[in-house]
């Protein structure tokens, strides 16, 4: 990435709904990338999230960091590589910088359901 990393920030969408915006926030992509360098590579699986309900967590990041990345249940993959986010951390820690931008009784039902 380019420029002053610690002013990058990496817009981060819940994937969720049909026919609607999905809610969008930024975060620092300084500190996503600490979470991506303890990140396990895995064998992609080819499993889809369901065609509707919570689809995980898309990151829209710059092409050379990976461009769009979905973070779902364990799993953080794109079209070059994938990753197992044990415990569900990178999720987890995703959701909670959504607190100040995003409906709190949308986020519990998103909490509850992934």
């Amino acid at each position: 990435m380019s420029g002053n990393a610690s002013q990058v920030r990496i817009e981060v969408e819940i994937d969720l709904f049909s026919g609607r915006d999905n809610p969008r926030w930024a975060v620092d992509a300084d500190t996503l990338n600490d979470y991506l360098s303890q990140l396990r590579e895995c064998a992609p699986s080819g499993a889809e999230p369901p065609a509707l309900g919570y689809r995980g967590l898309i990151l829209h990041m710059p092409a050379d960091a990976g461009g769009e990345t979905r973070v779902f249940r364990g799993v953080v993959s794109n079209d070059l590589q994938c990753h197992l986010d044990d415990n569900g951390v990178l999720e987890r820690w995703l959701l909670e910088t959504a607190a100040s931008t995003v409906d709190s009784e949308l986020l519990r039902e998103v909490r509850e359901g992934s």
